[in-house]
């Protein structure tokens, strides 16, 4: 791992992931590193889960490569299956996260507002009450 990315992962360091922006944080650096130091180990240059399975499945149903290339292919297509599956899940908690934050937003202005209406309804009554009853606009 890039000497920046852990500088930028040691905030969070011995932390459970609570937040949104530390999920982005750990799926963008942390795993996301991982899953191209994975592949570039095998393959020798970073690659996703949807550009090694082809590969693997071309292996194993055509029956080129050596045992050790598809049991090697194998195992690099589950590690970034599951990596891939955890950065998703990860992204996701960002997303609801940032969502979360937007509501609550959204709610203190839907409140003050709803004081806002609530002043001017009371200055309204207040008014009416001074105004005679025969008055004309």
């Amino acid at each position: 791992m890039p000497d920046a990315t852990r500088d930028q992962l040691a905030k969070w360091s011995e932390m459970k992931v609570t937040t949104g922006e530390m999920a982005r944080d750990y799926s963008d650096l942390h795993i996301w590193e991982d899953m191209k130091g994975a592949s570039i180990g095998v393959t020798g240059k970073p690659m996703t889960y949807s550009e090694v399975s082809p590969v693997y499945m071309g292996m194993v149903r055509g029956g080129t490569g050596t045992p050790e290339e598809i049991a090697s292919y194998g195992e690099l297509r589950q590690t970034l299956f599951m990596v891939n599956t955890l950065r998703g899940m990860l992204l996701k908690a960002y997303a609801f996260g940032t969502l979360g934050v937007i509501a609550g937003y959204s709610a203190i202005a839907a409140f003050v507002g709803s004081i806002l209406m609530l002043l001017l309804a009371i200055a309204g009554l207040l008014h009416i009450r001074r105004i005679p009853m025969d008055a004309t606009i």
